[in-house]
């Protein structure tokens, strides 16, 4: 009798463990989302549609802690009163950086860590105002339900929230993978900007699907001449840092390197050649803190962007 009852103590043990395991987010270093974003202005009319590719693309250490890196790439594209429409596109864009802790999820903005949601919540409980997918939100928002979906061959808790802003109908936010409006967007919408989940994939194959547009056939590759983004190394840095990439033909960029406020506070020019490139570029003088390096062809119109930590 009292082997059965150590065994029973065991299992729920072991199941108490397995209850505490929560997926990271992103889950997976091949994650990619699509977003469509869309924004209206009445005065002068126009509206503008985004198409976000969401992917995961290395990491940043801030004061001790391990963030993900997430860009977005796509296109931009307005439609204007008289008939007119202009398209643009842009290349791994800086679109947040996140990582997880137990049961929560932060988003670092700046050099200031935000919580954006804690899976820790159950039905009933109402989200605090200062996670991050409260913001601009003039209701409360209460988790109506908790379920589970199944998303490649694992199941993610799912949280249902009663939704004043669409006459009671559910929003929601899966583990690991966003909500109903995003990633880290504000999950209350409002007249003139929406911004829509349209799915979730890994290994570039849909495993969850929510809106009707899940177009994974961006080509990175062929949208900039600069093949992937820049490797920057050592990241973090005491300020001198090796940037490397590779160019399809010579061509010449500009770099910008930004602080926190967005003040540009180092500028050059750089003549690329054909293949591979290394460089070496000296930030010894700035102070530790977070700052952005944005590379850029000469007409302006394809960036990219990464965050660099200068830390001594």
């Amino acid at each position: 009798m009292k082997k059965i009852t150590v065994i029973i103590i065991g299992l729920a043990f072991l199941s108490s463990l397995s209850a505490q395991e929560y997926i990271p987010f992103p889950p997976d270093s091949t994650s990619m989302w699509r977003l469509n974003k869309q924004n209206w202005n009445p005065n002068p009319w126009e509206i503008t549609t985004i198409r976000q590719l969401i992917f995961q693309e290395g990491q940043t250490v801030f004061n001790g802690k391990v963030y993900n890196n997430l860009f977005a790439s796509g296109d931009i594209t307005t439609e204007w009163s008289n008939g007119n429409t202009t398209t643009s596109t842009f290349s791994h864009q800086d679109y947040c950086t996140i990582r997880t802790e137990g049961s929560k999820v932060y988003v670092l903005e700046f050099v200031t860590e935000h919580l954006l949601f804690d899976y820790a919540l159950q039905a009933g409980d109402t989200i605090p105002d200062d996670f991050y997918i409260r913001n601009d939100c003039q209701y409360p928002m209460v988790v109506s339900s908790v379920d589970s979906v199944l998303i490649g061959n694992r199941y993610h808790k799912r949280y249902n929230f009663a939704d004043p802003w669409y006459n009671g109908t559910a929003a929601w936010f899966i583990e690991g993978i966003g909500h109903q409006f995003g990633i880290f967007e504000t999950a209350c919408g409002t007249p003139d900007w929406s911004s829509n989940f349209q799915c979730y994939a890994e290994y570039g194959e849909s495993l969850f699907q929510e809106g009707d547009n899940c177009d994974l056939t961006v080509d990175i590759s062929e949208m900039d001449p600069i093949v992937f983004i820049p490797k920057i190394a050592p990241n973090p840095t005491t300020g001198l840092v090796s940037v490397e990439f590779n160019s399809q033909w010579k061509m010449q960029i500009s770099l910008q390197v930004l602080d926190i406020a967005g003040r540009i506070i180092k500028n050059d020019v750089w003549q690329i050649n054909e293949d591979t490139n290394t460089r070496c570029l000296d930030l010894t003088n700035l102070r530790n803190g977070i700052y952005l390096i944005v590379f850029d062809e000469k007409n302006g119109e394809k960036v990219s962007r990464q965050r660099i930590v200068i830390n001594r």
